[in-house]
C-alpha cells in the first residue's frame, strides 16, 4: 500500500536546516516518523528573492550565526528563495 506525504516546508523547518531550532522542524521530523513511499514538499518562492547567488547564500551563512540580529537579517533576505530551496533540500 502506498503512504504518501503532502506537506510545505516554512519558516520553522529553514530555521531548524540552520541550526537555529532545538527541534528537526515539522518537516523533517514527519519523514522520520513513518515511512512514506511517496513525498511532495512545496515551497514558496518569492519573485523578488529569485537573483541571488549562491556564494553570497554561504558566505553569509558563516555569518548569520554569530548573533541574532544577524541571523534575523540572514533569514529575512534569503527565506522563500532559490538558493534556500537548495540549502533546504540538501540538508533533508
Amino acid at each position: 500500500m502506498k503512504k504518501y506525504l503532502m506537506t510545505w516546508y516554512g519558516m520553522t523547518d529553514f530555521r531548524a536546516s540552520l541550526g537555529l531550532e532545538q527541534s528537526m522542524g515539522p518537516v523533517l521530523s514527519a519523514l522520520h516518523a513513518e515511512d512514506y513511499t511517496d513525498i511532495v514538499i512545496l515551497a514558496f518562492t518569492h519573485p523578488e528573492k529569485t537573483k541571488s547567488k549562491m556564494d553570497e547564500f554561504e558566505q553569509k551563512i558563516e555569518g548569520m550565526k554569530s548573533s541574532d540580529s544577524a541571523s534575523k537579517e540572514f533569514i529575512e533576505q534569503f527565506s522563500n528563495s532559490v538558493d534556500a530551496h537548495k540549502y533546504f533540500a540538501q540538508w533533508l
